[in-house]
């Protein structure tokens, strides 16, 4: 269980996202949400996927399911606002389905799905609106996988003991992740 200071208050998501958000815009929002969520290196996606759920209130659920060709994965709310649900292709490569994840994960985050309709595609028929929303969703998913699914591929994992850990981060070249 999580405790909070007397008149501190509990992690929530930062504030949505413009349309058009900047690279840095999305940045922000995404060192936001792992933040709130209490994400470090290495990075869980079906974890930071439940703890964003918790967050939002909403349990978010991750199923691998066989697709048609060409259609990777989707996102949909399941009873307007019991939970959310992200399928993902089965038949493709574990780093794949991650980033697959993580787009969907950031049309969650970014408010595309309106509990009706799924994010697949141009329900709307605003071409430049699904543009806006797939443009968002990757630029979340591009982030979040950037900076923490490569980080321990790279740098291997980050030490336990706080002491080694400062030097550690030191080495790398600084302590934040994203």
């Amino acid at each position: 269980m999580l405790m909070f200071l007397r008149g501190a208050r509990p992690p929530s998501l930062p504030a949505p996202l413009p349309l058009w958000p900047s690279y840095r815009q999305v940045r922000r929002f995404c060192r936001g949400v792992v933040r709130a969520a209490g994400a470090e290196p290495p990075l869980e996606v079906e974890a930071l996927c439940t703890a964003v759920g918790r967050l939002r209130g909403r349990p978010i659920e991750v199923r691998y399911r066989a697709l048609p060709p060409g259609m990777f994965g989707f996102s949909f709310a399941y009873d307007k606002q019991t939970r959310d649900y992200v399928v993902v292709a089965a038949n493709t490569t574990r780093m794949h389905q991650e980033h697959i994840v993580l787009h969907e994960l950031g049309h969650i985050l970014a408010g595309h799905i309106d509990g009706e309709a799924t994010t697949a595609g141009d329900h709307t028929g605003d071409h430049d609106a699904a543009r806006e929303r797939e443009w968002t969703a990757e630029s979340i998913a591009v982030v979040l996988a950037e900076r923490a699914l490569l980080h321990t591929r790279r740098f291997g994992e980050r030490p336990a003991d706080p002491g080694s850990r400062a030097l550690d981060d030191a080495l790398r070249g600084g302590g934040a992740w994203i």
